[in-house]
């Protein structure tokens, strides 16, 4: 309720309006007023007598007051009169006159013994109605204006008559209704009357709400009434759903925000399946109390044409097209009803139509906001699109438990099946249909049954509710959908990008994707733009700068069936183009500057390249596969897993490949199986290689081979043997001036001398190595050499500067992505955690360090598990110091003898702990031989556990 001014004394501003004589009608901008008797049949009926007294004495304050306020008086019809002001002031004035005189007029006491006209007093006695109840409402518009043939009066017509009647028969007796044009004319100033705001309201057979708003005298301003008698339509169409929502806060925080800024037009983006429709709706849901105008949800599914989105659009806002241009009716009944939003879902197969259809509207409805859900962008202005990615991972699992318990309730989450669950969700790319598809199968298979019958997913996915059209009940059918709204040069396009594997370039696209076959060639960037659009392959940003379009893998396997014949030549080109990745240069350049953001992108086609080799070798091309299969390499050996990098290397036919190449693959795949933990297996690859490299006189890669088998031999706790490789691998590469393989040899003779306790040289080859890997942008090599340092600055018990290159050298390692050494760096932190005697902190920094050494490095993960178990005696809890030192020797079981030796010392002190000093002796005495047979020194780590292990037993 508000109060606002229109004067304390009404008389004084009807008296200073202009002159109006009675027989002068008001033309152009006038303001009509409607008034009737409320429930005179009743009156009639029950007081005859005092109900003709009742309304001549109506009848005369009604003529009295608006002479006074000089309207015109345009026809009567019983007990109601139509009344017209040349100004809206004046109008409102005489209806507020009128309900004063009303209230205290002489009504026969027959009257007021009536129901329908009896007195009615407040709380506190003040009476609020007495006699006759008038209604009134009052509009201001511009009429047609045409004298009656038979009275010569002025009569009123057109819309705006019709609309001052409706506003008129909305009200009860005794309230003044005013229409939002009325209270514009009169300035929103009403001082001295009490306003109440009744808001937007349908009025019966009309198009365009109207914002009403009630008028009372002072003396009247208590009086209170029912509802308003408009049609009390409802607010929105939005299906009622029975089925639970899952996720999505993040987008619908997303579309909350755009229409607070203001946007009016945004496109929800998404393969068929992603969960559109229900996002809108559930948007839409809880946007109501925002919309006075409504919510209202328009499916398009079966428009075809303009007709059809009209058609669509008039059902959903129950608007009878009538009219000759219902596209101008729609406009209208859309800016009718204020701000409302308007949902119109799957508009994919009329886009061409957006511009006179929802361009249009945009431009007559200016407070109507548009939420499109389509797989096709409809270009028009004003336009934001928003993206829909499937749901998350954890939002996926919890729909398919959901969904799965409608059809069996009996179907309970459980830890064994929660993993099963995980991967179909995966392996479903998270789409929402395709999730809903396969829980329903719970109802006949268990979890595991349903992963394994995920290779035949198109029969799997067909859904069973009668409710549902083709393109919702089966996952084909949501693709085909999509599928049919393309070219024939788009579908043989998206056909042959079912090649690649874990998304693709632009380029790489060009290389594969041969459409000369079509009318004019269509050029391939404009076709793979064309699928964007359809929602069918997804722009990403993996890396920054660097574009990648992805397919969902239903989508993927869709197209490839699609393919046909065709396959084996697109097979070709992919591996053709891939080969090209395992280049001497290209791998060459990964560890030179730029090296980084080379070796992120070329992970990135892993997948492509892993397709690549199994596309060349069934083609017959053994060159074209070892390309593939080389350039996959510089990733195993950083992330693993090792086992399939060998396998994969393995698949290639060495005896069949040219030298140079032959002896590439022998020589990674040798570095494969040293970091396997297998580092025999590895010498044996390298001498082969090696013997190749010597044969064909190509000795850079000699030198880098002699350098990992010095390392190889180093692991095996061969120290003469592994220095002699690395001094002919310094030798090799500075012959050839290959300064990447110089620095590699420097970091490795630094390494052995750490090893054989000789920090001083130690500490002069990784400082000349760091230096050269610094100048050739190897930042993979730096961060080990940083890494080396710090290793040794811990030996020396410099704490804090040890801590220093260890920090640095993981900033480096998680830039390369090199898991193996990142692990390594944690765990050496762990270490020296633990030296400075913060348990906490370092059990923390091992168990990370396990976590990832477990999957790509098992040797570093017994060594870290060994300092745990450390830490668990100094804590007393000998037991569980035993079983993980139990695990930790498991592990390097014919691995790794100086790793091996290092964790017997430490078993040799937990068994002393516990008393059992037979077994301590034993454990130290392996260890002893172990030192002897690798001739370390007594400054080695070894040798320093060594010494540790028998001050323990000897106390």
């Amino acid at each position: 309720i508000r109060s606002k001014a229109l004067h304390s004394d009404r008389r004084a501003i009807l008296q200073a309006l202009p002159e109006i004589s009675m027989l002068d009608a008001p033309t152009g901008q006038v303001t009509l007023v409607f008034t009737d008797v409320q429930g005179s049949t009743v009156l009639w009926d029950h007081a005859p007598q005092g109900m003709r007294e009742a309304l001549a004495l109506h009848d005369a304050i009604m003529r009295e007051t608006l002479g006074a306020a000089e309207g015109y008086e345009v026809k009567t019809e019983g007990d109601a009169f139509m009344v017209a002001f040349a100004s809206a002031p004046a109008a409102v004035g005489w209806c507020l006159e009128v309900q004063e005189r009303l209230m205290a007029a002489d009504w026969p006491a027959e009257i007021l013994g009536q129901d329908e006209a009896s007195e009615v007093f407040a709380e506190d006695g003040t009476p609020l109605l007495r006699g006759l109840r008038v209604r009134m409402g009052a509009h201001a518009g511009t009429p047609i204006c045409q004298p009656d043939p038979n009275t010569g009066r002025m009569d009123y017509f057109g819309g705006m008559v019709n609309r001052a009647a409706r506003v008129g028969r909305a009200g009860h007796g005794g309230q003044i209704l005013v229409s939002g044009s009325t209270w514009q004319k009169i300035d929103g100033q009403a001082d001295g009357a009490t306003v109440i705001d009744l808001g937007e309201h349908a009025l019966k057979g009309l198009e365009r709400r109207e914002h009403l708003r009630q008028i009372l005298p002072p003396p009247l301003a208590r009086r209170s009434f029912p509802r308003i008698k408009t049609p009390n339509l409802k607010k929105t169409n939005l299906p009622a759903r029975l089925d639970s929502f899952f996720g999505r806060e993040p987008e619908i925080e997303d579309l909350e925000k755009r229409v607070a800024d203001g946007q009016r037009l945004i496109t929800l983006l998404g393969a068929g399946g992603t969960g559109k429709t229900r996002l809108s709706q559930r948007f839409g849901g809880k946007m109501l109390a925002r919309f006075p105008g409504g919510v209202w949800f328009a499916d398009l599914t079966e428009a075809r044409s303009l007709s059809g989105i009209i058609s669509a659009m008039g059902m959903a806002l129950d608007v009878p097209l009538t009219q000759k241009d219902p596209q101008a009716q729609l406009a209208n009944a859309i800016m009718g009803r204020g701000r409302l939003l308007i949902i119109l879902d799957n508009f994919e197969q009329v886009v061409e139509h957006g511009g006179e259809t929802v361009g249009r509207w945009l431009q007559r409805a200016p407070e109507a906001v548009f939420l499109v859900s389509s797989r096709i962008l409809l270009r028009i202005e004003g336009e934001e699109a928003l993206y829909l990615d499937p749901l998350p991972v954890a939002e996926a699992v919890n729909l398919f438990y959901d969904r799965g318990r409608t059809v069996q309730p009996s179907f309970a989450r459980r830890d064994d099946n929660e993993p099963i669950v995980t991967e179909i969700c995966e392996r479903l790319d998270c789409m929402s249909l395709a999730i809903e598809l396969a829980a329903a199968r719970v109802r006949m298979l268990s979890p595991e049954q349903i992963r394994q019958r995920l290779s035949q997913r198109f029969k799997l996915l067909s859904g069973q509710r009668r409710d549902l059209s083709d393109r919702q009940a089966t996952l084909r059918g949501a693709i085909d959908w999509s599928w049919d709204l393309l070219k024939p040069c788009e579908q043989s396009a998206l056909a042959q990008l079912a090649i690649f594997r874990g998304g693709c370039t632009l380029e790489a696209t060009e290389a594969v994707i041969d459409l000369n076959a079509f009318e004019g060639e269509p050029w391939v960037m404009d076709t793979v733009a064309a699928l964007v659009d359809h929602s069918l392959l997804r722009r990403t940003e993996p890396i920054e700068g660097h574009i990648r379009y992805r397919m969902l893998e239903s989508v993927r396997e869709y197209a490839a069936q699609k393919l046909g014949d065709d396959a084996p030549a697109a097979t070709l080109r992919h591996a053709r183009y891939f080969a090209t990745f395992g280049s001497e240069e290209l791998l060459t350049s990964l560890d030179q500057h730029g090296g980084v953001e080379r070796r992120q992108m070329l992970a990135l086609e892993m997948e492509n390249l892993i397709v690549g080799v199994d596309g060349a070798i069934a083609a017959n091309e053994l060159d074209m596969a070892a390309y593939c299969a080389l350039a996959t390499t510089p990733a195993y050996q950083l992330q693993g897993p090792f086992r399939d990098g060998i396998a994969l290397l393995n698949l290639v036919s060495v005896e069949r490949l040219n030298s140079r190449l032959s002896g590439r693959v022998l020589f990674r795949c040798g570095i494969l199986y040293w970091l396997l933990g297998r580092p025999t297996d590895g010498v044996d690859e390298c001498q082969k290689a090696l013997t190749i490299y010597r044969k064909s006189g190509n000795r850079r890669g000699e030198g880098e081979v002699l350098c990992v088998l010095g390392g190889q031999h180093q692991a095996l706790g061969q120290m003469p043997q592994a220095n002699t490789y690395f001094e002919a691998a310094l030798a090799a590469a500075r012959e050839v001036s290959d300064r990447k393989n110089e620095g590699m040899a420097l970091a490795n003779l630094g390494t052995l001398n750490q090893i054989k306790g000789k920090p001083v040289e130690a500490s002069t080859y990784y400082e000349q190595a760091l230096a050269i890997h610094r100048e050739v942008g190897n930042r993979r090599n730096e961060g080990l050499t940083l890494g080396n340092l710090g290793t040794l600055e811990q030996l020396q018990r410099r704490h804090e500067r040890a801590r220093w290159y260890f920090e640095q050298a993981l900033v480096i390692t998680r830039e390369v992505g090199n898991r193996r050494f990142e692990a390594s760096v944690l765990g050496n932190l762990g270490s020296l955690m633990y030296q400075t005697g913060d348990l906490a902190a370092a059990e923390q920094k091992l168990v990370q360090a396990i976590e990832i050494s477990d999957q790509v490095h098992p040797v570093a993960a017994a060594a870290f598990r060994g300092i745990i178990a450390q830490i668990f005696v100094d804590k007393g809890e000998l037991k569980r110091a035993r079983a993980t030192l139990g695990t930790a020797i498991s592990q390097l079981a014919g691995v790794d003898r100086g790793e091996h030796a290092k964790l017997l010392c430490k078993r040799a002190q937990i068994e002393q702990l516990t008393g059992d000093t037979a077994a301590a002796s034993t454990a130290l005495a392996e260890a002893q031989t172990i030192a002897a047979d690798l001739k370390v020194g007594a400054e080695s780590d070894l040798g320093q556990e060594l010494a540790k292990a028998r001050t323990v037993l000897a106390d």
